[in-house]
This record gives C-alpha cells, structure tokens and sequence, in this order.
C-alpha cells in the first residue's frame, strides 16, 4: 500500500477526485491538502511533514 498525498492549487478541479477515489479503492493511503484553503502567509510545515512521508506527491 502507498502513501500519497494529493495537493490541490485549483478550485472545483474534477480530475483529481476521480483518480483520489480510483486510488483509495485499491487500497491506497491518501491525504489530500488543499492550499486554495490556507492562508498564503500560513504555516506550511505541517505539508512538509507530508511530502517527506509520502511516497508519491501529486500536484493539481
């Protein structure tokens, strides 16, 4: 089982809820941070906790 984490940078982004739901149902652990929701000035250690602890990293 892989560790991904999907970070959206798009509102209203269909594709990757396609693929997250396609990856979640073969078993998949998936972590989705959306940065459309942070404050530009916030504090973005917590996301680099989770890249470093994914094994893949997906941008949309």
């Amino acid at each position: 089982m892989a560790r991904i984490i999907h970070i959206l940078t798009r509102e209203d982004d269909p594709l990757p809820a396609g693929i997250i739901a396609a990856q979640e149902t073969i078993g998949h652990e998936t972590r989705v941070i959306d940065l459309t929701e942070v404050d530009p000035n916030g504090d973005y250690s917590i996301l680099l906790e989770e890249i470093f602890a994914a094994d893949s990293v997906q941008v949309w």
